[in-house]
């Protein structure tokens, strides 16, 4: 990213296979914009207090670290844009102004999915037909990830496993983590959810069914909210030929706060 950039925003990623999408969003809003990428760190380390705090108070350090004064301009993908909204919660609290929170596809308005029965089932059923090490570590992450076995799970994805079925199972264990972290913390908020005054916009994959909200839930605690379609998917959305005029409408807001 270009070290001439006009404003830095921090930028918080979801947890699905993303990685390679939002690198590319992040090219694509230089120099305008110097897109900081926030590390979360890693679930072995989320598990001692099992709250969503920890993570928020080590992603607000490493921002504050990198932007001592001014406003902090935030963005998040998916689940990252609810993580936003609590670190976003937390600057303010300490006495920061935020500047900006742009999200991106995340929908709040229906709640956190229901987990799914019969894991333990689909799991048979993927090692008897012989399915890829991704798709028979998805099946068992879901059972792995649940508190109690998480002491069990570390063990298993420091074992020498056959191809890359460790990897997997790691990455898809910390996904059902983060998850359950952040419905946790959300789930305890006070009703009505605390208020963020500053500009704000949601950028809404079109693809959505057509009775979710256009702000997907997030105007009662965003008021300051500008709603954008944008052509594709949740994942297609950050994929040319979509890429950029999200991108160019994304910096312009930020650019605008």
């Amino acid at each position: 990213m270009s070290s001439n950039a006009r404003r830095t925003l921090f930028l918080l990623a979801g947890v699905g296979k993303d990685e390679p999408r939002i690198v590319r969003f992040c090219a694509a809003c230089a120099p305008a914009l110097r897109v900081v990428l926030i590390d979360y760190g890693d679930w072995p380390d989320w598990t001692a207090g099992f709250v969503l705090d920890a993570i928020v108070r080590r992603i607000t350090s490493a921002i504050e670290t990198q932007a001592p004064d001014g406003p902090i301009f935030l963005g998040g993908y998916s689940l990252g844009a609810e993580i936003a909204y609590a670190v976003a919660l937390a600057l303010t609290a300490g006495g920061r102004r935020i500047g900006f929170l742009g999200i991106l596809d995340a929908d709040i308005s229906r709640g956190a999915p229901p987990p799914q029965p019969g894991a333990l089932q689909r799991l048979l059923t993927a090692i008897g037909r012989g399915e890829t090490a991704e798709r028979i570590a998805s099946y068992a992450s879901q059972p792995l990830a649940s508190p109690a076995r998480l002491p069990l799970a570390a063990r298993i994805c420091r074992m020498r496993l056959p191809g890359d079925f460790a990897f997997h199972l790691h990455r898809h264990i910390r996904r059902h983590v983060l998850t359950r972290l952040v419905s946790a913390w959300w789930a305890e908020q006070p009703s009505p959810l605390p208020r963020l005054a500053m500009a704000a916009a949601v950028f809404r994959s079109t693809e959505h069914r057509a009775d979710i909200p256009e702000d997907l839930g997030w105007r009662p605690i965003c008021p300051n909210l500008a709603a954008v379609a944008v052509d594709g998917g949740h994942n297609t959305m950050l994929d040319p030929p979509n890429l950029e005029p999200l991108s160019t409408r994304f910096t312009t807001l930020v650019l605008a706060a």
